[in-house]
């Protein structure tokens, strides 16, 4: 007989989680953004186009160890806290970790089978054994620290997940300048895979005294067992679907990089990086809220309160789309200065790279909600879906339009990829924002920014990419009138309904950021 405790309705950790994220992912930016302007200033450019696709090839092997079992924790973890399922978290948990470092040998020797064609980019002799020992530290590390952020994430603690990642962060940064003047893909490997490590060690015992608490509070792990084997059953099925999703999500990661080496030049690759850098940490920015989205979805199905759970993805669709647009209009407005501060002008190559980035961005931010409530409800083979058709698009035009047409054949290549992601999700949704719904938000999106955005638009195709003093005085003023703009446009476009409003605002006040909400959402009516 079953001994599982009925659901608790437990607190919604949404918006704490989702400012917490959102300190992380700003001061994770800047540090970020710091240790490329580094790498910008003291390797050669070939050298930082070889850097980029040796830690796109890291991240692909990493992310295939850790195998989808992030994505398990990610979904089971708030069901079992709501179940007040202690001891068999802490099962779940060790058996991940087992597996994943099991994962991890049999990469190793996959790849040790296989070195002389996975690494074919490299330079003769630029393979070292010191290298490729510090390569795999790295991978270790980082296929780890995926499964740590994973348990992080399900237990809906995330602010543990801040401080630890970006005291890493801050370490590597340190000491990547310290070491500024010898730079060598050997060094660079060795702080990543040290810092790594440690971050996944210390990351991973505060998981185990969480849960084991947890156990100790909920009961014996014997008495929390389930003897049918329905919930083993669950998670092998889920976990089936979550490792094509992690095997498709290596598209979604610095992979692309490794991918284009293959087929364009290294000063070329790293040219993309750059621009490829900047909208991966403006999506990080983007793709907070999601973060915490996806357990709340969970909570709120374990809960059995599904009209909550379609109002919150269409408030969370509709929001996140406009934000995405502002961003993105930004991005492309200020091309040319953002570039200039993240590296120098020799790497202005990459601006027409990043205004198709950008244009990205907005689909992106329609299809994470729907994808998201997939996961978080059992619908993984959705998702798995949605995901399999952007990877695919994404990595065949990337080889071939890259090497017809180099990063602006990339550039088209992942803007395709999400309208086809977009399109597909829409579609195998089961809530009521289809495709009809996604148009119409982005097509008013985009009225708003050009409207919005007008003036600085004009100055940038007239005068081009060049960051100049003056001009650049003049298009910061005219940002703040494009920021009052768009929202009065956002407003007098009713994108959001006073009902949609008077949600987020009344969610935000409850965490004291009334203010905050006021500011960016305006009055409830026009």
């Amino acid at each position: 007989m079953r001994t599982d405790r009925p659901n608790v309705r437990g607190e919604s950790r949404f918006l704490p989680n989702t400012a917490a994220l959102t300190i992380h992912t700003v001061f994770a930016t800047l540090i970020t953004l710091l240790q490329v302007k580094i790498l910008a200033a003291f390797l050669a450019k070939e050298t930082f186009g070889l850097f980029a696709s040796l830690r796109g090839l890291s991240l692909l092997v990493a992310t295939l160890a850790a195998n989808g079992l992030p994505q398990l924790l990610v979904r089971f973890f708030p069901e079992l806290e709501s179940k007040q399922q202690g001891g068999a978290a802490v099962r779940v948990y060790s058996i991940s970790i087992i597996t994943s470092l099991g994962f991890l040998a049999v990469a190793y020797l996959i790849v040790g089978g296989t070195r002389e064609y996975l690494f074919a980019f490299m330079p003769s002799g630029a393979l070292s054994k010191e290298l490729l020992f510090w390569f795999w530290v790295t991978v270790a590390g980082w296929a780890l620290k995926l499964i740590v952020y994973g348990g992080l994430n399900g237990i809906r603690r995330l602010t543990i997940h801040t401080v630890l990642d970006i005291a890493a962060l801050a370490v590597q940064l340190g000491w990547i300048f310290i070491e500024r003047g010898s730079l060598s893909l050997t060094v660079l490997f060795k702080i990543m895979g040290v810092v790594a490590i440690a971050e996944a060690f210390v990351g991973a015992v505060v998981i185990v005294l969480f849960l084991a608490r947890a156990a100790a509070s909920d009961g014996s792990v014997v008495q929390r067992a389930d003897p049918s084997g329905a919930n083993v059953q669950r998670y092998i099925t889920y976990w089936g679907w979550a490792v094509g999703l992690s095997i498709v999500a290596v598209a979604f990661t610095d992979v692309d990089r490794y991918l284009l080496s293959q087929v364009i030049t290294l000063e070329m690759l790293a040219l993309f990086h750059i621009g490829a850098r900047i909208t991966r940490l403006a999506n990080r920015l983007l793709g907070v809220p999601n973060l915490a989205f996806q357990p709340e979805i969970t909570r709120l199905e374990a809960e059995d309160r599904p009209s909550q759970i379609v109002l919150s993805t269409r408030v969370f669709m509709k929001f996140g789309a406009a934000v995405a647009a502002f961003i993105a209009a930004t991005l492309i407005a200020f091309a040319g200065e953002i570039i200039t501060i993240v590296a120098n002008p020799e790497y202005m190559g990459a601006a027409p790279l990043l205004l198709l980035l950008a244009l990205a961005m907005p689909l992106s931010a329609m299809t994470a909600p729907l994808t998201s409530v997939m996961k978080a409800l059992d619908k993984v083979r959705s998702a798995l879906y949605c995901d399999l058709v952007w990877a695919c698009t994404y990595v065949c035009l990337l080889l071939l339009l890259g090497s017809y047409f180099g990063i602006i054949g990339a550039g088209y290549a992942q803007l395709l990829a999400c309208m086809a992601q977009l399109l597909l999700a829409s579609r195998l949704s089961r809530l009521p924002m289809k495709l009809r719904f996604a148009t119409g938000l982005g097509s008013t999106l985009a009225v708003c920014s050009l409207v919005a955005f007008a003036p600085l638009f004009i100055i940038e195709i007239v005068l081009g990419w060049t960051a100049v003093g003056m001009i650049t005085v003049l298009k910061v003023a005219l940002f703040v009138f494009a920021l009052f703009m768009f929202k009065k446009m956002v407003a007098v476009m009713n994108i959001l309904t006073g009902e949609e409003r008077a949600v987020l605002i009344e969610m935000l006040e409850k965490r004291g950021f009334g203010g905050i909400a006021r500011f960016a959402l305006g009055r409830l009516e026009n």
